[in-house]
């Protein structure tokens, strides 16, 4: 958990880069077996898997206000 803490941290810049929040994964299984799968694999480490989840809840998170946007303003 604590290696968790830390990676979280250290990627907690604020600043994420866009290419790598649209190519985040659809759900928590895709992330799952994109990082369980053979090609990246060798790559698995605990910053990896933060980024992502971080990602890919900034994906969904864009995605519910645009919708808001849409509903409310629009």
């Amino acid at each position: 958990m604590m290696e968790l803490r830390r990676a979280y941290a250290e990627g907690a810049t604020g600043y994420m880069d866009p290419k790598l929040v649209e190519a985040a994964p659809d759900s928590l299984d895709d992330l799952i077996a994109e990082m369980s799968s053979s090609s990246s694999y060798q790559q698995l480490d605990i910053t990896t898997f933060v980024l992502k989840t971080r990602a890919m809840v900034r994906y969904f998170l864009q995605i519910l206000l645009f919708g808001y946007l849409i509903e409310h303003y629009i």
